[in-house]
């Protein structure tokens, strides 16, 4: 789907008086540009936020991180924060 498919599908979201707010959910494989079309649609709509889940993940020296092969795995409930 292009940036302009995605523009238009929530602007049409938008134009519905009964939908506002509105939570457009991204979901893709590492560097998909999840994160870049975030800030960009963050900049097109004025009343955007971006909620991450790298929020929620414990920090890299956090010895409760999983580890698989020697790296760190964030596939796993263990590695995020216990706040979630």
């Amino acid at each position: 789907m292009s940036i302009e498919n995605v523009v238009e599908r929530i602007n049409n979201c938008l134009s519905l008086k009964k939908t506002n707010p509105l939570f457009v959910l991204i979901a893709g494989g590492s560097c998909a540009g999840k994160t870049t079309l975030a800030r960009w649609l963050s900049l097109y709509y004025d009343y955007s936020s971006i909620v991450k889940m790298d929020d929620y993940f414990l920090d890299f020296d956090d010895p409760a991180l999983p580890m698989e092969d020697g790296r760190i795995t964030f596939d796993k409930p263990e590695s995020y924060g216990k706040g979630v």
